[in-house]
């Protein structure tokens, strides 16, 4: 579910609130030349930030005791979880949302 951004534009005065769904490829698996390539960039996209976003949600929310994560762990996680997206073994789409509006003339 997204945060509802454009009725929150709206409500505080912004007017012409346009938005539109996107979704598109993690990877390179597609057929289609133009997803390979958006999917291509969503790849980059992922491996710049899985690794930072694991080891805040692992590592420090990810349960206590023996069971606690490491940052050793959450690296080896990583590394394997985007092995898995490079090797094309996983075709999953990610989804975005456009919004644009207008500020009020007067």
């Amino acid at each position: 579910m997204y945060y509802d951004l454009g009725s929150g534009l709206q409500d505080v005065g912004f007017v012409n609130v346009v938005w539109r769904d996107y979704r598109f490829p993690l990877g390179t698996w597609t057929g289609d030349r133009g997803s390979q390539s958006v999917g291509s960039m969503a790849e980059e996209m992922v491996k710049c930030g899985l690794e930072g976003w694991l080891m805040r949600m692992l590592v420090r929310y990810g349960g206590g005791g023996s069971g606690c994560w490491t940052t050793e762990s959450v690296r080896v996680l990583a590394s394997l979880a985007f092995h898995e997206i490079k090797s094309g073994s996983v075709c999953c789409w990610m989804r975005c949302r456009r919004v644009w509006a207008q500020k009020p003339s007067s």
